[in-house]
């Protein structure tokens, strides 16, 4: 039997007020009609995978979605209400707790039940603060409401928030991505990602793009723009400690590094996915992306070992200090440096040996996945 262990929980919330057009997240536009079906089977998840595991308690807390913030206010007041009874120890002595929140939603109110149920950060979707790259990107908001609400929250919220913006869109400079970030620093947030648009199969910005309506931006200039981006959050005092992630000292996310570290997590929703121990094996759960078929259990797979051993490299690698060799080393029986010796050997011009940590360089972590 496994000895009791944390394990970091996210909940998927798959409800948003309109999907967003690079989105391929499982979610579903005006879904009220399910709310209390959903919620109902998300709480019965966690409650069978307490009561079935030997979870010590609750690491971190992460509700995504979709958009959780789309929900009621009341119903948003009742679930978490729900599972401060649910979980071991309720939510006060959580890590972190962190509620994912987009413009259109965030007032005093949403934030005050936040705040009384105990989340301690907010990660807000900005993405762009330019009307026609909003356009592009089928944002259901304005300029004027995401500033709205970067101003309510900096005036009202007492914890760490983050703002999630978007590089590389069609159409798009990076004097205009610079402007959008000088603008945000001026709220003082704590944590800032950064990603590159990726065109996803079946989104409707792969469509245009596809029917040649917009143009995708070459690798060269993705490159420089966030290269110019990443220096100027720095310049700024961001760290960059992840590939797309910049905090202020102490305000890196916690609960996102359990997933790039491969610690336990359990996932509950539509679509969540979960990697726990069970029985001393490592266990990947995969929900369906299924309203309907979600509450019947999700696909249960045993993890090998060289696929488990390879996720850690996947992930591990992400982060500006790498991987912890020793760790490697006891999780896998392995000896680090000779079981990948051609592939130290090849990459050693990039690869930077620190305090019993492998990782990559600025140049290496450029080229990432092509290391991987």
């Amino acid at each position: 039997m496994d000895s009791a262990y944390p394990v970091s929980l996210y909940i998927h919330i798959p409800f948003c007020t309109k999907k967003c057009g690079y989105c391929d997240f499982f979610s579903i536009p005006e879904g009220s009609k399910y709310y209390e079906s959903v919620l109902y089977g998300i709480i019965g998840q966690i409650d069978s995978f307490i009561r079935n595991n030997h979870v010590s308690g609750i690491y971190t807390l992460y509700i995504g979605g979709g958009t959780p913030s789309s929900l009621p206010l009341k119903v948003i007041d009742k679930f978490l209400t729900a599972l401060n009874g649910l979980l071991p120890g309720g939510t006060e002595g959580i890590k972190e707790f962190t509620v994912e929140v987009n413009p259109e939603d965030v007032g005093k109110p949403l934030l005050e039940i936040l705040a009384g149920h105990n989340v301690t950060r907010l990660s807000m979707g900005v993405q762009s603060l330019d009307e026609k790259v909003l356009g592009v990107l089928g944002r259901n908001t304005t300029r004027a409401k995401t500033l709205k609400a970067a101003e309510c929250i900096s005036a009202n919220w007492n914890s760490s928030f983050s703002f999630d913006l978007i590089t590389s869109v069609p159409g798009q400079e990076v004097k205009e991505t610079l402007g959008d970030l000088d603008i945000l620093l001026g709220f003082s947030p704590f944590h800032i990602s950064l990603y590159t648009l990726t065109f996803e199969e079946n989104t409707p910005i792969t469509r245009k793009l596809k029917a040649g309506k917009i143009r995708k931006l070459s690798e060269e200039k993705e490159a420089s723009i966030f290269d110019e981006c990443t220096r100027y959050l720095e310049d700024k005092g961001y760290f960059r400690y992840e590939i797309s992630n910049f905090s202020r000292p102490g305000s890196q996310s916690i609960h996102n590094r359990v997933y790039w570290e491969m610690k336990p997590y359990f996932g509950a929703g539509p679509s969540a996915v979960s990697t726990v121990p069970i029985n001393g094996k490592a266990v990947r759960i995969e929900n369906p992306g299924s309203i309907k078929s979600f509450i019947s259990g999700g696909i249960t797979e045993v993890l090998a070992p060289g696929a488990f051993l390879l996720e850690h490299l996947l992930m591990g690698f992400r982060l500006t200090e790498g991987i912890e060799i020793k760790r490697i080393e006891d999780i896998f029986t392995l000896d680090f440096s000779e079981y990948f010796s051609k592939v130290l050997d090849k990459w050693s011009a990039h690869l930077v040996l620190k305090d019993g940590f492998v990782s990559l360089d600025r140049r290496g972590r450029q080229l990432l996945n092509t290391f991987l």
